[in-house]
This record gives structure tokens, sequence and C-alpha cells, in this order.
């Protein structure tokens, strides 16, 4: 997986100030589990994905999930943190399918 360069992409949290941080608690993982987060892990490190955090003020669990082929794959249990994140509201432009009804386009 590329890294993406940084002038042409950043990711910003709009995390509310008033929100304590949070650090999850270390889940334990078996043995085989382990291995599966070690390899994702020093993967990610490898193509600059992510990096070492010296002083994280957040810390946010991986939850291994086993796929239908028997592989395991990494996700990060941001629940504290999107608590603490403010919702957005997106409104979705809907010319598209009001053009479509106006000319009795059905799909």
């Amino acid at each position: 997986m590329p890294r993406i360069p940084r002038d042409i992409a950043i990711h910003i949290l709009n995390v509310d100030p008033l929100y304590p941080p949070v650090r999850q608690m270390r889940r334990k993982f078996n043995a085989a589990i382990n291995d599966a987060v070690n390899e994702e892990v020093d993967e990610l490190l490898a193509n600059d994905s992510v990096r070492e955090s010296k002083y994280p003020q957040w810390v946010a669990n991986v939850v291994m999930v086993k796929k239908k082929n028997g592989k395991w794959q990494m996700c990060v249990d941001f629940t504290e943190l999107n608590k603490a994140c403010p919702k957005i509201p997106f409104h979705y432009h809907t010319s598209t399918n009001s053009s479509m009804q106006r000319h009795g386009t059905n799909y």
C-alpha cells in the first residue's frame, strides 16, 4: 500500500477541546492473533502509513476480525474518539434525482 504525500492529502480531526483524552485499556490477544497484529503493524511501519507515538493523548485498541478467507483484518476501535468529535451534517445535492423524476426516469 503506497503512502499518500502530505502535500496532496492530510487528515486532521476536529476534536472538542472540552472532551478529556481517553486511553483505552490494552487488549490482550492469543499468540496467533498477536502474530497477525505484528505482521500488519510491521507492514504499516514499513510503508510509512503509521508511526510510533511517543506521547499519545488518545490511545485506541486494535480489533482483529477474521475474514471469510481465514486471514485476519486489523481494525481500530475509535469509539471514544468518535464521541469527542462533533458531528458535521452533510447535505447531499439531489438535483440529479429531481431532474430524473421530472423526466419520468425510474431506476
